[in-house]
């Protein structure tokens, strides 16, 4: 899955499976969730504060993401 932009955006290929599947407003908000789970912030807070090895802190923010990608389109299937 590409990675968001800082503004929340992605180029089109990664939205491009999910057109007609969910509204505007549901792929908007499911963009900046992934973005809000991939984010610097995210690694930093797993690494630092949680104290988990880089590895995986990435493995577990990947899963994070695929499940809110799941979830969106379990919901709209």
């Amino acid at each position: 899955m590409p990675t968001p932009s800082a503004d929340g955006r992605q180029g089109e290929e990664g939205r491009v499976g999910l057109r007609g599947r969910v509204t505007d407003q549901q792929l908007r908000r499911l963009v900046v969730s992934i973005r809000a789970t991939m984010g610097i912030e995210a690694l930093v807070w797993l690494v630092d504060v949680a104290g988990n090895p880089r590895a995986d802190a990435v493995a577990l923010m990947r899963e994070s993401a695929q499940a809110l990608l799941q979830r969106a389109t379990d919901q709209n299937s």
